[in-house]
Parts: C-alpha cells; structure tokens; sequence
C-alpha cells in the first residue's frame, strides 16, 4: 500500500523515511524493533512479528523475526539497543 503525502515539511520528513526503508529493504541494514514498528505503520513492508506476541518490558514494541533481543536475568525481555542503555555484556 503505497501513501503520497503532501508538500508539508512533515510530509517530506515521511517521504524520506519511506525512501531510506526501501534502500534498507534493498541492501538489507540491520533495522531495530522501534524502526520495523515505525515503518509497518507507515505502511512499510517489515520483517514478520515473533510468534506469541512478544514485546518490549521497556518500550513495548512487538518483537520481530531476525531482529535481537536480550533476556535480562530477571526474564524481562528487552530491545537490544535503545532500551538498554549502559547495559554491560
């Protein structure tokens, strides 16, 4: 499904972010769990969601299929990145 926006600063915004999902989707750049929720609603095509609805304990965004994510200890299951700011390895 394909949107066209208008000529508004936020629109070109849009049509950039569409644009650069597009190239990923080509060269196949690793993408985030908030940036596959962002792009699907925008009517993106993105990696399918893991299976048993999955989410984010911090940031709530559904899990998705080739994308990582950490268990903490507790069993919390967290974004890689974003939500796990000074997190040690």
């Amino acid at each position: 499904m394909e949107r066209e926006y208008g000529p508004s600063q936020g629109a070109e915004m849009m049509r950039g972010l569409v644009e650069a999902a597009k190239e990923m989707q080509l060269s196949e750049l690793a993408l985030t769990n908030q940036d596959a929720a962002l792009l699907e609603s925008m009517g993106v095509e993105t990696p399918a969601k893991v299976p048993g609805g999955m989410k984010c304990a911090r940031c709530g965004v559904p899990f998705r299929d080739g994308i990582y994510f950490l268990i903490l200890r507790d069993g919390r299951t967290v974004c890689e990145g974003s939500c796990t700011p000074g997190l040690v390895r």
